[in-house]
């Protein structure tokens, strides 16, 4: 396919504009079919793939047009195009190089529209390119699936109706050399646009049999039916199962134990057993595919080892549970009322830019009788025979309905703002969901919250009971990653990694209300135990997180703050997160912005990037502290140093190798208290060991110099700790500069080199 750019397009949109100003009345007509829809994959992606076919009642050579096409969003994404995204391909059937073929978007995210134009004389065209009563194949399209959304229906349609219609035209003399005399050619008006065609087959090749020993006709895999004859055991066989579709006889136990999976893209039809181990997991792909239950099926759930007064929050996998199924030996099961709830002023007076989960009356939650198990919905589960009961850990049988599968809704409930608005969820499917896959999907939450459950309930916490929870016990997860609970004394044992496990509940705080949806694209084969451990799902991003403790008090808490090209320097929906309240705290803030977030995501990571820190604390009496790296990742976290100034003390220390700063504090709210920058000594577009800016004294009491090394000097600015600059030269290619630095006061700066191979900043100290 050509590739022109924007030089060809306005000469089309000219074409165009004389395309729809010329009416011929004709009695010939043309029709557009979809034919031999169909999933292909290369090796790493999925596709779509359709032939565009056409035919006429009358013959004739078609000459220059256009038509639309309509697409599923979710299967493929918005704005799909063969420039940028390049997701969308097209491969000539009657058009070939007599055409110039043009694929373009047309401000519509769900829309795709194909333009041709004869460029060749008429005479040049040969007779198999003459449209007839019998279909022929115009172009053959090719669209690129999201990733695992294959299973979804691809709603691939042409648009009809005024402005879509009658924008073909027949052969006549070409754009460069029209030789008709009536130019273009002759207006079709009589189009036509049949759809059916494009319907993707999801029918399965091939059969194969189970007879309790061996497969028939070789193992499954994703195009083949597996009917299972005979006892199968995920874990005796060594195999997880893969298939079209999963059919269990009667008189059969399939067994998928616990690590072990199976995938199935359609349906799966049970006559006999379909046990499924805690960890266990089985993933459907198709979202309109069924679960057929004829016979038995039963998906279990084992809690950690839980402590006496200690809950969870849990849901059920399967379409049909209720309070008295599953959770009929829990003493206490709590159902959520959002409208009912409102922070607890005591915890919103100390904590203002914090998000709060105290209730102000107790009246959040409140006992659950003997109704439904809602799918999607969390619920607080006290498996405990009664208050006082021992603890341990307890295993829920979850058998009655069918699993759940496709989409599943949930009504998102929203007050007045997002702090007073937390709803209750749990993960409805019998394996794990991607946390990120559910974020990006639903628009009125930005992240995820788990129960880690590490404190025992006590009067003396904030609340409206007679023995509260702390709200120390929450981590949180969103787009960029995690950080831990408060409570957790490791600061990374709690620490979510985006995966949430068969049953899980979670917390949302809404940014609006509406329907949030699971569906099978965020299903998960492996990582199905984070009921509550940790695991891992995160792409490659630069993150740091920086902790805070007091080991006098044993309290500490952890931020995250990360760098990616998906994000920016101000609030970012998915990756902003706003800080937990908590007894000790440190977060990150943004210059000009009144927020204090747990999780900052900023741009793509330069050196010269400054992050605000502030910190609070409700311990009455001076304390010391110490904050540090708790851990990092990412290639650029890596190789740069990374230092922490306090802005009240005028103290910088290098986290990087001095391990932590410490200090004392009273108690209170310290916004900007502290500032993280980085020193990256790596040119932005150079070899590390080749290009290089070498900068001494450092510290300086009067002047530095600066030497390049395989490089030129263009220009050095110099910037205090505020990125104020405060010194700017020029310079024509030098390879040493010596500045003096006599008037400019004690304290830290940047300097900043700008080279004939890139840009470097280097941080030094004026004593």
């Amino acid at each position: 396919m050509y590739n022109y750019k924007y030089r060809p397009m306005k000469k089309f949109t000219c074409l165009l504009l004389v395309l729809m100003s010329i009416s011929v009345a004709s009695a010939q007509d043309i029709s557009f079919t979809f034919d031999n829809a169909q999933i292909t994959n290369d090796g790493a992606n999925d596709f779509y793939e359709v032939d565009v076919m056409v035919s006429s009642s009358a013959d004739l050579k078609v000459g220059t047009g256009q038509f639309y096409i309509n697409y599923n969003t979710t299967a493929f994404g918005t704005f799909v195009q063969s420039s940028g995204a390049g997701n969308f391909e097209s491969t000539a059937g009657i058009l070939n190089n007599t055409y110039w073929n043009l694929i373009y978007t047309d401000n519509s995210e769900s829309r795709v529209s194909y333009a041709y134009v004869q460029l060749a004389p008429e005479a040049a065209y040969t007779a198999a390119q003459t449209v007839t009563t019998t279909p022929k194949l115009f172009t053959h399209l090719k669209i690129q699936y999201l990733a695992g959304q294959s299973g979804i229906d691809p709603s691939i349609c042409f648009e009809s109706g005024p402005g879509f219609t009658d924008l073909n035209f027949t052969a006549c003399g070409g754009v460069f050399g029209a030789d008709c005399a009536t130019f273009p050619g002759v207006r079709i008006t009589d189009d036509s646009f049949d759809c059916s065609g494009s319907v993707v087959s999801l029918g399965c090749a091939s059969t194969t049999i189970w007879n309790g020993t061996a497969w028939d006709n070789g193992i499954p895999d994703s195009n083949t039916i597996a009917i299972m004859d005979g006892d199968y055991n995920t874990n005796t066989e060594d195999t997880d199962i893969t298939a079209c579709e999963l059919i269990i006889n009667s008189d059969v136990t399939v067994a998928i134990t616990a690590g072990r999976f199976a995938h199935i893209e359609n349906d799966i039809a049970v006559d006999g057993n379909l046990l499924v181990a805690h960890q266990g997991s089985v993933v459907q792909v198709n979202d309109a595919a069924i679960v057929t239950n004829n016979g038995f099926i039963e998906v279990r759930v084992s809690t950690p080892n839980l402590a006496s007064r200690d809950f969870m929050v849990l849901g059920s996998p399967m379409t049909a549970e209720s309070r008295n199924d599953v959770y009929a030996s829990s003493f206490l099961v709590l159902d959520q009322n959002t409208a009912n709830f409102v922070p607890h002023p005591d915890v919103t007076a100390l904590f203002p830019l914090a998000e709060n989960f105290a209730d102000d009356n107790n009246d959040y939650w409140s006992i659950y009788g003997a109704g439904p198990i809602i799918p999607g919905e969390g619920y607080i589960v006290r498996p405990q025979s009664g208050y006082g009961a021992p603890g341990g850990v307890f295993n829920f049988t979850h058998n009655s309905g069918t699993l759940n599968n496709g989409a599943v809704d949930f009504e998102v409930v929203f007050n007045t703002e997002k702090n007073d608005s937390p709803n209750a969820l749990s993960n409805p499917y019998p394996s794990a969901i991607s946390a990120d896959d559910f974020i990006n999907a639903n628009t009125m939450i930005n992240e995820v919250y788990f129960w880690e459950h590490l404190t025992p309930p006590s009067p003396g916490l904030p609340g409206a009971g007679s023995m509260n929870f702390s709200m120390e016990d929450i981590s949180m997860y969103n787009l960029m990653g995690g950080t831990a609970a408060s409570a957790d004394p490791t600061g990374v044992d709690t620490e979510p990694n985006g995966i949430i496990a068969t049953s899980q509940g979670f917390g949302i705080k809404a940014e609006a209300g509406g329907t949030a949806q699971f569906t099978n694209s965020m299903r998960r084969t492996t990582g199905n135990t984070t009921l509550r451990t940790s695991g891992s799902e995160t792409g490659e991003k630069d993150r740091l997180w920086i902790s805070i403790a007091s080991e006098k008090y044993e309290l500490q808490n952890t931020t995250l703050v990360g760098f990616s090209e998906a994000t920016t320097a101000s609030v970012d929906n998915g990756y902003d997160s706003r800080r937990l309240a908590s007894v000790l705290s440190i977060f990150s803030e943004i210059q000009g912005s009144n927020v204090e977030l747990g999780i900052q995501s900023r741009e793509s990571f330069q050196s010269d990037i400054k992050v605000p820190l502030g910190f609070s604390s409700l311990v009455d009496t001076p304390t010391e502290y110490s904050i540090a790296i708790s851990k990092f990742d990412g290639i650029n976290m890596e190789q740069a140093t990374v230092y922490l100034y306090d802005n009240l003390l005028d103290v910088t220390t290098n986290l990087s190798v001095d391990g932590r700063y410490n200090f004392t504090s009273e108690k209170g709210t310290f916004n900007k208290r502290f500032t993280l920058f980085f020193e990256l000594d790596v040119l932005s577009n150079q070899d590390y060991d080749t290009q290089k800016i070498v900068l001494f004294p450092n510290p300086t009491k009067e002047g530095i110099t600066i030497s390049a090394i395989n490089t030129s000097i263009e220009k050095i600015e110099i910037f205090d700790i505020q990125g104020r600059l405060v010194e700017s030269s020029t310079y024509n290619q030098e390879q040493t500069v010596k500045l003096s630095l006599t008037n400019i006061q004690a304290g830290v700066y940047f300097m900043t080199a700008s080279t004939t191979d890139g840009q470097l900043m280097k941080r030094f100290i004026k004593e």
